[in-house]
């Protein structure tokens, strides 16, 4: 259960291996980490931040179950409604995001998405299962923040979407506007970005940075590998705009990079191309996944499911004619899209 007991009637961000919502962090000064990776730490105090897009992480977990045959319970509802009120309270104020900074709060693009996110699966979960929600609100909530990303998070300058709000700094982290169909795919902002992010933020074309990074803002003294998970939303985000067979090229050359046993770390080398950090890294593995399933869909068109699939209606529901009541069919899918994450 998600519990939304924290002061700030909030959900923590993560959680011991016994269950515990907290992570006391301490540096290890005798370690030097692997290959120099200073500091060694334990716990993490990033507990403690306020990241505002956990919240539509959550709620598109909900609803890709949803999508692929579960069923959202009254019970499971009751946990997640107040996620999506959270959202709806929340998203005006700044936070620390998906990349979690040292150096203060700020009004993240992506945790603005990720906000929009949680209001849109939250509403499509309700309406589909006839659960109940503030319509109007939900509704209204959902084209404030689509508007003012728009408005906001766009740089005509920069020819992409800012890091944060009002910004001039590129971030990784928007490509996931591709994945989570906040735009049509045809949109040549989306395109532009995509097109910055590999001019910008790549590495000889293959590995991407996150960001271009100030040490003071995230406490890491020593210099920062390109993120594994980026470069996989690099390649997931080609798939999307229809760049097939660059998304495909850099998808293969991104698997050369993999372990003996396949697997990945957070980071490489962006000149090497030697696996550095967190190792295995399961952001990694789920960008990965996420972007060889986009790929195969922009190509073939038949993977995957459209919105979530209609629901049997009980034989109580049937009309004063006698026939079963129509199904609950509308396409859920985000809006104007053919298809989703």
């Amino acid at each position: 259960m998600i519990g939304l007991d924290h002061p700030k009637h909030d959900i923590p961000n993560l959680y011991t291996l016994d269950g515990q919502a907290s992570a006391p962090e301490s540096i290890l000064d005798n370690l030097s980490g692997y290959r120099g990776s200073r500091p060694v730490r334990i716990g993490n105090a990033a507990a403690n931040q306020l990241q505002l897009d956990i919240y539509g992480e959550l709620l598109d977990s909900a609803y890709l179950y949803a999508r692929f045959g579960g069923e959202i319970t009254r019970a499971m509802w009751d946990e997640l409604r107040p996620v999506v009120e959270l959202a709806i309270e929340r998203w005006t104020e700044p936070d620390r995001s998906i990349w979690e900074p040292r150096a203060g709060d700020q009004h993240y693009t992506y945790s603005k998405l990720m906000c929009w996110v949680a209001v849109d699966r939250g509403l499509r979960i309700a309406r589909h299962f006839k659960l109940p929600h503030r319509e109007r609100l939900w509704v209204k909530t959902r084209r404030e923040i689509h508007s003012t990303i728009q408005k906001r998070g766009w740089n005509a300058h920069l020819g992409a979407f800012t890091q944060t709000l009002d910004g001039d700094t590129l971030d990784a982290a928007v490509l996931r506007m591709s994945q989570t169909r906040f735009l049509p795919d045809h949109d040549v902002r989306m395109k532009k970005t995509v097109a910055a992010v590999g001019a910008k933020l790549s590495d000889g074309g293959v590995l991407v940075r996150r960001y271009l990074r100030n040490p003071q803002d995230d406490g890491k003294a020593s210099a920062e590998g390109s993120f594994l998970m980026c470069s996989f939303w690099l390649a997931d985000a080609m798939a999307h705009v229809g760049e097939l067979d660059q998304a495909q090229s850099l998808f293969e050359r991104l698997l050369a990079l993999g372990s003996p046993l396949g697997l990945f770390a957070e980071e490489a080398d962006s000149v090497t191309g030697s696996l550095l950090g967190n190792y295995p890294q399961a952001f990694t593995h789920l960008a990965l996944v996420g972007a060889a399933v986009n790929i195969e869909r922009a190509r073939n068109h038949t993977l995957g499911e459209k919105g979530l699939p209609a629901r049997k209606v009980a034989a109580r529901e049937r009309t004063s004619r006698g026939r079963r009541g129509e199904p609950v069919s509308k396409n859920l899918a985000p809006s104007g899209t053919s298809r989703n994450p």
